[in-house]
C-alpha cells in the first residue's frame, strides 16, 4: 500500500491517476477515456476508446502532420463555413472559459499544445513532441517552429510559460490541474519544461485548446486578463483569425495564410450565425443558410427528420459522457430540506422528458457518475428505482415534510430557471412544471438568456432550481466532481451550483484518486455515489446522447469530426466539395 496520507488533498487528488496510469501498460500516448458510450437509441458510430494508457516516462512522441483527405477525393478551396451558436458568446477566449458556445467560435482561432482524438490518441498540435521523466515529475515539450501569432509575432515558450502561469488558472477546469504544478522554464523558444509537484500522467492529456489554450503574452502581459479587450477580439495561432463580431448577429474568422499547416484551410471564411431560437436553426441548416450545428446545439426531437434529408448528414455519437442535471439550491428553503428535494425528484416523469425534448436520444439519469464510465458506475444506485415517478408517493412525502397543500392547493412556490435557447430545456422546463404542479408546488419558470442565467446561476447563485448539461472530460476527476465538492463553491461556471458542501464525500473523492488501480478507484467512487443519492443536492435527468449535423455538400467530415470534445471540431480540414 502507498502511504499518501502526507499530502494535501489536492495533492493526494493528482496522485491518483498518475499512480493509476503509470502502472497501466504503456503503448502509445493516449488520454484516459470513458470506456462506453451512452445507451442510444441511433446508431453510434464513433470509434470505441481503447483502454488508459500513460505517455511511458522518457519516451519521446514523434511529430505528426495533419491526417490526409480521403483518397478518392481532393480538398477544393475557398468557400465559407457557416456555424449556427445558440447563444451570443460571453467572451472569444477558450482559455478562460469551459462554455461550449465560446470554445466552439474561439477554436478556429486558439490552439493548445495537443490534439485529442475519438480515439482518444493525442495528437501534436502546437507541440510536435513531449519527454516524460522516469519519475513522471517533469514533462518538456519542443514547440513547433515558424508558427506565427496573428499579429505576426513568433510564438514562443514565454507565451506558453505565461498561459500556463497567469490565464490557465483562472479557466473553471484547469484551475484545479495547474494547483499541481510546481514551476514551469522556457529554456529556449522552443522548449517548455514543467515540473510537476507529484507525477501526474493525464496532465499532457488535459493540454488542448479546450483546457488551455494558448494566447500571446505580448498581448496579455501587464494587464488583467480578464479585462483585456484581446478576449473579444482574439490574437491566436490558429486556422482562422478574427474578422468581426456583430453582438446578437454573427462571428466571423478569415483564413490565416501563414497558417503552420501549409494548404490549410481549405475554406476562406468561418462565420458564426447566432441563432438562439432552436426552429431557427434547423431550418436554417435546412434552407442552406447554416452548413453546421453541433450536437450542443442541435434539437433532438428534429434528428430524425434530418436523417431523411439528401443534403445533411448526421454524426452520432461524438462527445465525452455527459449528462443534464437538475440543481436544487440547497441554500434556499424549502430546497434545502432533503426530504423535499426527493420528493420533487420522485414527481418528475423523466421518461417524458426523454421523449419530448430528446427524442428519446440517450438515456434516462441513474446516478451522479454515468454508466458511460462503467468502472466506477454504481449499478445499485438507481435513481429510475431510488426515486422511481411516483405523483402519489411524492405528495405523501411532501406532507410527512411538513408541507402540507394550502387552501388554495399550493404548498409553496419554487423558481425554475433555464436558458430557453439551449435544445430541449424549454420542453424539460414544461413537464417539470406540469410534473410538480401535480404536488401541489408553484413553479415560477424563469427564461433567461444565456449570459443572465450564467450570472444568476453560477456567480450569484440567485435561482432555486436550474438545469445544466456537464461533461466529464474522460474523467471523474476532471468532469464530475466539480459539481459536488465544497472548493467548487465559487463563481465561475459550471461548478457547484448546489452550493452542497460534505467533507466525507470530498474525503472519497480524495481517496479515489489515491487508489491504485481503477478497481480500487472505483470503491470510493461507489461510496460517493450512495452518498449524492441519499443527500441529493443535485440529481442527473438524463445521459445525453449525441448528434451533429453538417451539410453534405462539405468534405473530410471524418476527419473534422475526429475530437470527442465538442467544442473542437477540426475547422482547419473542413471543405466545400
Amino acid at each position: 500500500m502507498i502511504n499518501l496520507s502526507h499530502l494535501t488533498p489536492k495533492l493526494a487528488l493528482t496522485a491518483c491517476l498518475s499512480i493509476l496510469l503509470v502502472n497501466c501498460s504503456p503503448v502509445t500516448p493516449t488520454a484516459t477515456p470513458p470506456t462506453a458510450a451512452p445507451a442510444v437509441t441511433v446508431p453510434n458510430t464513433a470509434v470505441a476508446p481503447p483502454a488508459a494508457t500513460a505517455v511511458p516516462a522518457a519516451t519521446v512522441v514523434p511529430a505528426a502532420t495533419s491526417a490526409p483527405s480521403p483518397a478518392a477525393e481532393q480538398p477544393k478551396r475557398g468557400g465559407t463555413f457557416v456555424v449556427a451558436l445558440g447563444a451570443n458568446p460571453e467572451h472569444l477566449n477558450i482559455s478562460l472559459s469551459s462554455s461550449v458556445i465560446v470554445g466552439l467560435a474561439a477554436s478556429a482561432a486558439t490552439e493548445g499544445l495537443v490534439r485529442i482524438g475519438r480515439d482518444y490518441q493525442l495528437k501534436p498540435a502546437l507541440a510536435t513532441s513531449w519527454n516524460v521523466s522516469t519519475d513522471g515529475k517533469t514533462i518538456t515539450f519542443k514547440l513547433r517552429p515558424g508558427v506565427k501569432w496573428h499579429d505576426g509575432k513568433p510564438l514562443t515558450s514565454a507565451d506558453v510559460k505565461y498561459t500556463f502561469e497567469k490565464i490557465s488558472p483562472l479557466h473553471p477546469r484547469a484551475s484545479s490541474v495547474f494547483k499541481n504544478v510546481d514551476s514551469i522554464e522556457a529554456p529556449d523558444d522552443q522548449t517548455v519544461v514543467i515540473k510537476l509537484k507529484v507525477a501526474f500522467a493525464p496532465f499532457v492529456d488535459f493540454l488542448t485548446a479546450e483546457n488551455t489554450g494558448i494566447q500571446p503574452k505580448h498581448i496579455y502581459d501587464g494587464t488583467d486578463p480578464l479585462k483585456n479587450s484581446a478576449n473579444n477580439a482574439p490574437v491566436g495561432t490558429g486556422p482562422f483569425k478574427f474578422d468581426s463580431w456583430k453582438p446578437g448577429e454573427s462571428v466571423t474568422f478569415v483564413r490565416n495564410p501563414d497558417y503552420w499547416d501549409t494548404g490549410k484551410p481549405y475554406v476562406d471564411r468561418l462565420v458564426f450565425r447566432i441563432l438562439p431560437d432552436s426552429n431557427s436553426r434547423i431550418l436554417a441548416l435546412e434552407s442552406g443558410d447554416v452548413d453546421f450545428v453541433s450536437n450542443y446545439d442541435i434539437a433532438f426531437t428534429d434528428v430524425a427528420r434530418l436523417r431523411k434529408s439528401k443534403d445533411i448528414t448526421i454524426e452520432d455519437g461524438r462527445g465525452h459522457p455527459r449528462v443534464l442535471l437538475l440543481f436544487f439550491n440547497t441554500k434556499k428553503p424549502p430546497l434545502d430540506d432533503v426530504r423535499v428535494r426527493g420528493a420533487l425528484f420522485r414527481g418528475l416523469d423523466r421518461k417524458l422528458m426523454l421523449d419530448s425534448g430528446f427524442a428519446n436520444i440517450g438515456g434516462l439519469g441513474t446516478s451522479s457518475i454515468s454508466p458511460a464510465m462503467s468502472w466506477a458506475y454504481n449499478p445499485d444506485v438507481d435513481y429510475m428505482k431510488l426515486f422511481a415517478y411516483d405523483t402519489a408517493r411524492a405528495n405523501q412525502e411532501l406532507d410527512a415534510a411538513g408541507f402540507k397543500k394550502g387552501a388554495d392547493g399550493n404548498r409553496f412556490t419554487v423558481r425554475f430557471t433555464y436558458d430557453p435557447a439551449q435544445p430541449g430545456f424549454k420542453e424539460v422546463a414544461d413537464v417539470l412544471r406540469a410534473n410538480w404542479q401535480a404536488l401541489g408546488v408553484n413553479v415560477a419558470l424563469e427564461s433567461r438568456e444565456r449570459s443572465v442565467w450564467l450570472d444568476l446561476v453560477y456567480t450569484k447563485k440567485d435561482y432555486d432550481t436550474s438545469i445544466a448539461f456537464y461533461t466529464s472530460s474522460g474523467d471523474v476527476v476532471f468532469g464530475i466532481q466539480r459539481a459536488y465538492t465544497c472548493a467548487e463553491i465559487r463563481p465561475a461556471t459550471f461548478t457547484n451550483a448546489s452550493q452542497y458542501c460534505n467533507p466525507e464525500l470530498d474525503k472519497l473523492f480524495d481517496q479515489g484518486a489515491i487508489a491504485v488501480t481503477r478497481e480500487e478507484r472505483a470503491k470510493p467512487y461507489k461510496q460517493a455515489q450512495t452518498i449524492i443519492a441519499k443527500d441529493l443536492p443535485s440529481a442527473v435527468l438524463i445521459d445525453s446522447g449525441f448528434a451533429d449535423a453538417v451539410r453534405n455538400k462539405f468534405g473530410n467530415l471524418k476527419i473534422f469530426f475526429d475530437s470527442p470534445e465538442t467544442t473542437s471540431p477540426w475547422y482547419a480540414q473542413i471543405y466545400q466539395k
